[in-house]
């Protein structure tokens, strides 16, 4: 499993009247966003994670939910460190922002890349709650324990919600390293949990990519490179152009791109051409048509 490195370590803030508020350093741009998901350049948070005054706990799942579970599996992680039930976590899909690294859906990732986030979120956030707690009621913080999205004292004399001590907590310093539940703790992570959209999806409620139907909108079908690695050497379009309904023809190639296609979170995948059309029928001919000769990493010429 892939190590986390510092900068992909969770802070924590404090926006407006929103509470506790947690989110991973990102590279590059710097934004945050509310919890309507309007976009502003102001702080280096990416919001995450929510507890508001109410008691709303809120997950922002920044990969897309492709049917793999990510929207079930990533609030499991997060309500074992944060002492929540499973069920307290409400899950919302976080908009696509330019600086967020990794924001993508592919090769069963989502889990290997925020496991250990997602924990040290919800550590950091239950250090902080208790450590709100033990400075409103003057006692000491060993004293105080969590269960169910509530701190109180062994004694039984004190206890408050997290949405009560969440505004408190946001004011305070990141713990160094909040420690971690040992895994012969665990309540939550192992065990069964039906899919959080399972319902909607037995009936018929989500809208798939296959539904939508935007304005304009296109469709591209890209004729990959054959072997691993290769590039487009050159290409000939005049009979695609041909193709009723095909407009245009865009040579995607990750060379060009460090890796990457177009956007610095978006993940590597392979150089090609890629055919923009009217409908998909229109697009899968033109591919067909397209003559590509490619370059592959051995400089051996293939032509397709």
């Amino acid at each position: 499993m892939s190590r986390v490195s510092r900068r992909h370590l969770l802070k924590l803030g404090l926006i407006s009247s929103a509470g506790l508020l947690l989110g991973v350093r990102m590279t590059g741009r710097v934004v945050s966003a509310e919890l309507s998901g309007e976009v502003r350049e102001s702080t280096a948070l990416h919001p995450l994670v929510q507890i508001t005054p109410n008691g709303e706990i809120v997950l922002f799942a920044q990969n897309p939910e492709m049917g793999q579970g990510v929207k079930t599996s990533l609030p499991m992680i997060l309500a074992e460190e944060l002492d929540v039930r499973f069920e307290d976590i409400t899950v919302k899909q976080a908009d696509w922002l330019p600086g967020l690294d990794l924001q993508f859906s592919g090769g069963s990732l989502s889990i290997r890349l925020n496991y250990q986030a997602m924990r040290q979120a919800g550590a950091a956030a239950r250090q902080m709650l208790k450590q709100a707690a033990a400075a409103h009621w003057q006692i000491p913080l060993e004293t105080l324990e969590t269960e169910n999205g509530r701190v109180r004292d062994v004694s039984g004399e004190h206890s408050s919600t997290y949405g009560e001590l969440a505004a408190a907590a946001a004011r305070l310093p990141l713990p160094a390293d909040a420690p971690l539940k040992s895994p012969t703790d665990f309540r939550i992570i192992g065990k069964s949990h039906s899919d959080v959209d399972l319902e909607h999806i037995i009936t018929g409620q989500p809208l798939f990519s296959l539904d939508l139907k935007l304005p304009g909108m296109l469709y591209a079908v890209v004729r990959r490179s054959p072997v691993s690695d290769g590039q487009v050497a050159t290409y000939n379009d005049e009979a695609t152009l041909k193709v009723a309904g095909v407009r245009t023809v865009y040579v995607l190639s990750n060379e060009q791109h460090g890796g990457r296609i177009i956007q610095a979170n978006s993940p590597n995948f392979v150089s090609g051409v890629a055919v923009l059309a009217d409908s998909t029928w229109a697009a899968m001919q033109g591919a067909r048509a397209l003559q590509v000769k490619w370059r592959n990493p051995d400089t051996l010429d293939h032509t397709d």
